[in-house]
């Protein structure tokens, strides 16, 4: 069987979203589960995204889009 769930989860700090990813896949383990690696990332958002960005010399912020393909 194969199940699909999308989440978007969202957090202040960097270091919350960090810690939680890596407690969500030790849970799915347990059940024989993973995260899709194509299609699980930490994005940067919220009001001050792209200028925080663009003085990191970074390309402007990604979006929620998921990769085409097998899902």
């Amino acid at each position: 069987m194969r199940f699909a769930d999308d989440a978007v989860v969202g957090f202040q700090y960097r270091s919350d979203a960090e810690r939680f990813r890596v407690e969500v896949e030790k849970r799915l383990l347990r059940f024989n589960l993973e995260l899709h690696p194509d299609k699980t990332r930490l994005i940067e958002f919220g009001r001050y995204a792209a200028e925080r960005r663009e003085t990191r010399g970074s390309s402007k912020p990604e979006t929620f889009r998921v990769p085409t393909g097998d899902g």
